[in-house]
């Protein structure tokens, strides 16, 4: 499934970045530059981060930070956003 295109400038643009309400960029590599991080932004999603390389510096307060990229906390990190009640269910 392809959600983006290549824009004007030669830029790979994803316009579905502006329509979400939350992002997660849950990268394990100490990204230099997190294009879909500053993206995300952009469109006004609220972002969920691992906050590696780049990444914390772009967000700066603006992000929820992963504690660890894994799923349990990336579930924990998107029920804080949405409001989950507490006592669901734990899956795994």
């Amino acid at each position: 499934m392809v959600v983006g295109r290549l824009g004007p400038d030669g830029w790979f643009e994803f316009p579905i970045l502006n329509f979400l309400s939350a992002s997660v960029v849950a990268s394990k590599w100490a990204e230099p530059f997190g294009r879909v991080t500053l993206e995300a932004h952009a469109g006004g999603a609220a972002l969920i981060s691992s906050g590696t390389g780049g990444l914390s510096e772009i967000s700066g307060d603006a992000a929820l930070y992963l504690e660890a990229v894994t799923g349990p906390v990336i579930a924990s990190a998107l029920c804080q956003l949405a409001g989950c009640p507490p006592g669901l269910p734990k899956i795994g």
